[in-house]
């Protein structure tokens, strides 16, 4: 575990509870997507359920391994989430070495699949709610 959970945007948080959700779905053996969608349409997002289940699918199958994730009640979050949140907020950001070694042939797709995130969560979210620093200028 890495950093204090201080989600700084109804994105970043959106973006944990889908990152938890669907680590807690898949190690279940249930249906991915309609538990994705159930949680997030608690915060009238539902849409984005598909969304969230390609990019963390990407990131395994980039990363070589499963995706590591806090509990709910945990005061901090692991270093996938960080990473991920961190990748989400700055389109720019390198992916680490690591990454690039596991699975090389992946990393556009990722990058194709972080800006299809960021993209729908802006799309998904009203104008009174905050998505990721890029998507409402100064």
């Amino acid at each position: 575990m890495t950093d204090p959970v201080r989600p700084n945007s109804t994105a970043a948080s959106l973006t944990l509870v889908a990152m938890r959700s669907w680590r807690i779905a898949r190690d279940n053996r249930q249906p991915v997507q309609p538990a994705l969608f159930a949680i997030l349409n608690e915060y009238r997002a539902g849409v984005l359920a598909p969304t969230f289940d390609s990019l963390l699918r990407c990131y395994e199958a980039c990363t070589g391994r499963l995706m590591r994730i806090g509990s709910f009640d945990a005061p901090r979050l692991s270093a996938d989430e960080q990473r991920l949140l961190d990748l989400l907020e700055s389109p720019d950001r390198p992916l680490s070495v690591d990454e690039r070694r596991t699975k090389p042939g992946l990393v556009p797709s990722m990058r194709v699949a972080l800006q299809s995130t960021r993209l729908m969560i802006r799309n998904a979210l009203t104008d009174r709610d905050t998505a990721y620093g890029m998507f409402h200028p100064a």
